[in-house]
């Protein structure tokens, strides 16, 4: 804040400028006195007011901001946070992929300064990536603009309209159903996994036990399978490590399964290990007509959830197996399918034969 002070027989106003401290001569003489003149008061409140961005009582406008510099911002947040372990490396790996393509297709929309980014201009943007994109993944472009936008706002210390997960911007994405697997889909898979690759084997076999993420699988260390207690620890699920109970049929696998340097697999990136997995069940699908539609290695993680929910488990002991923390998340993993309403519908008919 700007302040009066002494400088050889003279009043000096010292104030900021930006970051920057600096000092000016008033020409007035102090003559030893302790507080200043009127004069130099009148000084004082003039660079107060330069201080605060204020010229006579109206706002200075706020320099632009480009799309480039905050996106570059809010990589850096996210490298800060992933070292404080905030944030899954997988996160950061994503912000490293889609934020430099994101910058490039906001300015072919026109979009250079953070605001441009009108309503109007969202919506256009959006309406022209339809075309190319999902709308679950236009979903997450627009949680990752957000946060680039907010970010900016809070470091700027500017005013600015944030409309990215505005009503009337943002496409509905429709909630539906995912595909699981049946009893007689593991027997058709466990055959096919016979004769798969290593990696596609040991990750799909693992999550069948356990309802791992594929990443989660891929990170495990002969460590993390403790011989002594039959359990297993998974390197990582999201942002945290959890220990899992390790049945007969994975301990088995486990300590069967040829090591790479303490590990079970080699050191690979999420996308080596997905085109193999995805080159499996295309496989499956041209062998097996009609079958396997929309199954993939997660579909391992929803069906073990799944079958938690049918043999009617709690749902904390569900939740605590696969690692999940918020019952919203794990909600959406718990599946209706029509083998368990016809179940339940031949238990309630059933259930007139033993009144008497």
């Amino acid at each position: 804040m700007a302040c009066a002070i002494k400088v050889g027989r003279l009043w000096h106003i010292q104030w900021t400028d930006r970051g920057r401290v600096r000092r000016v001569t008033t020409k007035i003489y102090h003559h030893g006195k302790k507080e200043p003149c009127k004069a130099v008061e009148d000084l004082k409140a003039i660079f107060r007011l330069k201080e605060s961005d204020l010229y006579h009582g109206v706002e200075r406008a706020a320099p632009a901001h480009t799309v480039q510099d905050a996106m570059s911002c809010y990589l850096s947040d996210l490298k800060n946070r992933f070292q404080l372990g905030d944030i899954s490396s997988r996160t950061l790996d994503n912000a490293y992929h889609r934020l430099p393509k994101l910058t490039q297709m906001l300015q072919e929309q026109g979009i250079h300064y953070l605001h441009d980014a009108t309503r109007e201009a969202c919506q256009r943007a959006m309406v022209a990536w339809r075309g190319r994109y999902q709308p679950s993944t236009l979903e997450h472009f627009a949680h990752l603009l957000s946060a680039a936008w907010n970010l900016a706002k809070t470091t700027g210390r500017f005013e600015m309209v944030n409309p990215w997960h505005k009503k009337g911007v943002l496409i509905r994405v429709e909630k539906k159903e995912r595909a699981i697997l049946s009893n007689e889909d593991w027997q058709i898979i466990r055959a096919e996994l016979e004769t798969a690759h290593p990696w596609v084997r040991f990750c799909c076999t693992v999550s069948h036990y356990t309802g791992a993420r594929l990443m989660a699988v891929a990170n495990l260390r002969e460590t993390d399978f403790n011989l002594t207690t039959n359990e297993v620890t998974l390197a990582e699920s999201k942002r945290k490590r959890h220990v899992h109970p390790c049945c007969k049929q994975l301990a088995k696998l486990l300590l069967d399964w040829p090591l790479h340097e303490h590990r079970y697999l080699p050191s690979l990136t999420q996308a080596q290990l997905s085109a193999r997995i995805s080159e499996f069940f295309a496989r499956l699908r041209r062998r097996h007509p009609g079958r396997f539609i929309g199954i993939s290695h997660h579909s391992f993680r929803r069906t073990y959830i799944t079958r938690a929910n049918t043999l009617g488990l709690p749902k904390q002991w569900s939740m605590d197996l696969v690692g999940h923390v918020r019952e919203q998340t794990h909600d959406i993993y718990r599946q209706r399918v029509s083998e368990i309403l016809a179940t339940a519908d031949q238990r309630i008919a059933d259930s007139w034969e033993t009144i008497h």
